[in-house]
């Protein structure tokens, strides 16, 4: 009778049955060789076990530097490995110098409790400049810090448990890849939950252990406490925030799968076969995309509108965009206010909008292919890169907050994506003069200086970081160079969602977005726009667009300016992972700082153009029982001129001081304030137009204005300049201390002093007084650091006449005058040279 699995499984058992014996002999046999022949487990104490770590990554591992993770069962612990978190020195960098580097792994353990084998160790850190230490653990939680160039970088907080309460996934595709990531970088399927403790000043040294329920912190030499909940990341900076304590939660985002394909098949395969999945998923998505505009409907198109004849005021908005199409889009090439932008923060009502946007079509063979274009105002807006908290890596180990500080946040007006191109090599970020990554040689670069003034070009400073510079982020090959289009690689030849930023010749800065786009045709819109320089920036599949903020009494929101954009705008306010630019209002009153109950208000004389944004500023305060009134005149806009006194001393080499502007000048002179005229014994230093007529002197100080920002030279310092005015005063304060010159006691008389603040503004201080004391110490109270008393020697009334005011400036004095002329207001953003010359 035939069996009912059929012959042939019949006849499979029948073998198995009479090969089985010699089979399991020879399996028997082949154990007892293993066995034998197997090195004995490691004793069973903290130093072997310790020792067994250290072998398994080539490095060494100290005793204290290891803890386990909780049991998972004897068989468990015995045939798979109990987890085990321990920190390991490695020979890293050029020199071979150890470093140290948080690791997973498990550990087979037998029922006697002694190590058997290491397996699955997974480096968790990977910070080859960075030195991880004092791991800690208490239940679920794990802590450990990352220290660089002598400072704690940084805190973070272990969730053994998984990150299950951070993942982004919400689809069964989406946890399926979340599991794999987290399978391949930490070595189990739940991952690991992180929360990266900050610190805005980072301390020497760090105390820190955990409870139920926090992780607690003694900071610094002083070791002030502080603590952050496991829970929630919510921070206690204790009484004294001197490190500026902040913590953020680190999300798992969902990966697109083009990425996620390659980079599972790098960490399997290796990176030939992640180079090829990647052109793969290149090709199918170009193929997808031309397959779709091809089967697309045409545009709506109307007849192209002629162009405004109104010229746009000082560049902004920019003139509208040639197309040279016969029939466009509605709208394109046409600057238009972006509604959600206007009115700005903290500014008039009557203040035109600072952004504009448009679309264009670069290529009339791609109808389809539209870039959108943000104009941003460089009057009027400043620019502050930020970096996420998962990007960029850094060699420290050093990470962002994700987040727009606190204090930015009612200024915000816009955040746009940061970043260079997906798989660009790391380049150089610094933020607020902190180094995440070291800058390169010649790499476009988006510098921030110490006043907020943006520029582009090309990196010409090496490794270095000059003073001036605040924040910077290289992104790689430039897209725009002098208004021309850039040389391009092939990988800018690749179809993909593509973001730009560009500074025109008016100062103004423009962004550009485009969908499915080569880098060319992106850099050809800008291009059209009017730009004269333009990096690119991130492109797909990260995160890439523009949004704008919008608030609701106290709330606020975000929304991206295209609905095909991927950015998520609202995460600036919580914390991106990604690298992000914000935009803010820059601050257009003064930030001088004056006795409690007293304020800035804008001068009731004649106000320099546009009249929306006040460019001088006044107000009174009382010092040494007198009432000295400031006057602060805002930097960028007016222009300085010296003008010799009819009672002047003449010219001593043969020359002849200018004693009036030009008739052109005249019309734009907003004040004129007194200096007094030299005398005839020891007179003090006088040169117009770089010609000295009055020899400068030793000890005194040296008022230049002409040449750029006005500023205060010790004499001795002092060398004159083409075109440049300058005259030597009494020098009253020096690095922000009065000096005996201020004290010198003289007729009781109308007395003036003057300031002069990095950026250019500049301060005056006016009172009725027997010294220049009163004068002297406002401004050192406002903030000066030097000052001169605007006396050329011969202790003549002071004077300051403002336009619009009951004195009038006149076209020449008795006394040798500075003036003040209104400048244009021209856009603060250029290109990288000339930004950092200004400097």
């Amino acid at each position: 009778m035939t069996s009912p699995r059929g012959p042939f499984f019949d006849t499979l058992a029948a073998h198995a049955r009479s090969r089985g014996p010699f089979v399991l002999g020879i399996a028997l046999v082949a154990l007892l060789i293993r066995v034998a022949t197997s090195p004995a487990p490691p004793a069973r104490s903290v130093e072997a076990i310790a020792a067994m770590l250290g072998a398994s990554v080539g490095g060494s591992v100290q005793p204290e530097d290891f803890v386990w993770e909780e049991r998972g069962g004897l068989v468990h612990d015995a045939m798979i490995g109990r987890r085990v978190l321990f920190i390991a020195a490695r020979p890293s960098g050029p020199n071979a110098t150890p470093t140290n580097d948080l690791y997973r792994a498990e550990v087979r353990i037998s029922r006697g409790g002694r190590p058997i084998s290491v397996r699955r160790v997974v480096n968790l850190t990977n910070t080859p400049l960075g030195h991880e230490h004092d791991l800690v653990a208490h239940g679920r939680w794990a802590a450990y810090a990352t220290s660089a160039d002598g400072l704690v970088q940084g805190i973070t907080i272990l969730d053994l448990a998984g990150d299950a309460a951070s993942q982004a996934a919400r689809t069964r595709s989406e946890r399926l890849r979340a599991s794999v990531e987290n399978w391949l970088s930490e070595g189990a399927l739940r991952g690991i939950g992180e929360t990266a403790v900050l610190f805005g000043v980072p301390p020497k040294e760090a105390r820190f252990e955990l409870t139920e329920d926090m992780l607690v912190m003694a900071l610094g030499e002083a070791a002030l406490p502080a603590a952050v909940t496991l829970a929630d990341a919510s921070v206690n900076p204790g009484l004294r925030d001197e490190h500026v304590l902040a913590a953020q939660r680190l999300p798992h985002d969902v990966t697109p799968w083009s990425r996620f394909l390659e980079q599972t098949t790098r960490e399997l395969v290796g990176e030939g076969a992640a180079g090829r999945v990647k052109r793969i998923s290149t090709s199918a998505r170009t193929i997808a995309i031309r397959l779709r505009e091809a089967t697309a409907s045409p545009p709506p198109e109307l007849p192209a509108a002629p162009p405004p004849e109104t010229p746009s005021d000082e560049g902004f908005p920019p003139p509208r965009v040639a197309t040279k199409r016969d029939r466009t889009l509605p709208g394109e090439g046409l600057w238009i206010p972006a509604p959600a932008a206007h009115p700005l923060p903290m500014s008039k009502p009557e203040a035109p909008p600072a952004i504009f946007t448009t679309l264009v079509r670069p290529d009339p063979d791609r109808p389809h292919a539209v870039v959108h274009l943000v104009a941003m105002d460089g009057r009027r807006l400043e620019l502050r890169p930020m970096p996420g908290t998962l990007a960029p890596r850094t060699p420290t180990g050093l990470r962002g907050e994700g987040r727009i500080p606190a204090a930015d946040v009612p200024a915000a007006v816009a955040v746009f994506a940061g970043g260079p191109p997906a798989n660009t090599p790391p380049l150089g970020l610094v933020v607020e003069r902190r180094t995440f990554l070291s800058p390169r040689p010649d790499a476009s670069t988006l510098a921030v200086d110490r006043f907020g003034r943006p520029s582009i070009g090309a990196w010409p400073f090496g490794a270095d970081v000059p003073v001036g510079i605040r924040s910077l982020r290289q992104t790689g090959a430039p897209l725009v160079t002098s208004g021309h289009i850039g040389k391009l690689s092939e990988a800018d030849a690749v179809l993909a969602d593509r973001s730009a930023l560009c500074v025109t010749e008016a100062g103004h800065l423009i962004y550009g977005w485009g969908e499915a786009l080569p880098a060319e045709l992106l850099a050809r819109a800008l291009v059209l726009a009017g730009c004269r320089d333009a990096l690119p920036l991130a492109t797909s599949p990260d995160p890439t667009g523009i949004g704008f903020f919008q608030r609701t009494g106290d709330e606020i929101g975000a929304r991206a300016h295209v609905a095909g954009m991927s950015l998520a705008p609202e995460r600036a306010l919580s914390g991106s992972p990604t690298e992000l630019v914000y935009v803010v209002v820059r601050k257009a009153n003064p930030d001088a700082p004056l006795p409690e109950g007293v304020a800035w208000e804008p001068d009731l004389g004649t106000q320099p153009a546009p009249l929306w944004q006040p460019g001088i500023y006044t107000a009174t305060v009382s010092k040494l029982g007198a009432q000295v009134r400031l006057a602060w005149f805002a930097p960028e806009r007016f222009t300085f001129h010296i003008r010799a006194g009819e009672k002047e001393l003449s010219h001593r080499f043969g020359g002849t001081f200018p004693a009036a502007l030009s008739d052109a000048e005249r019309p734009h002179v907003l004040a004129a304030t007194g200096l007094g005229t030299g005398r005839r014994k020891g007179p003090r230093g006088l040169a117009i137009d770089g010609s000295i007529g009055l020899k400068f002197g030793p000890g005194a100080g040296v008022l230049v204005v002409g040449d750029g920002p006005v500023r205060i030279d010790k004499s001795e310092a002092f060398t004159p300049t083409p075109d440049a005015d300058a005259t030597e005063l009494p020098l009253t304060a020096d690095e922000g201390r009065p000096l005996p010159e201020a004290r010198v006691v003289g007729s009781m008389r109308p007395r003036t002093a003057l300031c002069a603040f990095g950026d250019g503004a500049v301060l005056l201080a006016s009172t009725t007084f027997d010294t220049d004391e009163a004068t002297t110490e406002a401004l050192v109270d406002a903030g000066c650091t030097r000052v001169v008393a605007l006396d050329r020697g011969a202790h003549l009334n002071a004077f300051v006449h403002r336009a619009g005011g009951d004195t009038p400036p006149e076209a020449r004095y008795e006394q040798t005058t500075l003036y003040a002329l209104e400048s244009p207001m021209r856009g603060r953003a250029s290109t990288l040279i000339d930004s950092t010359k200004a400097n």
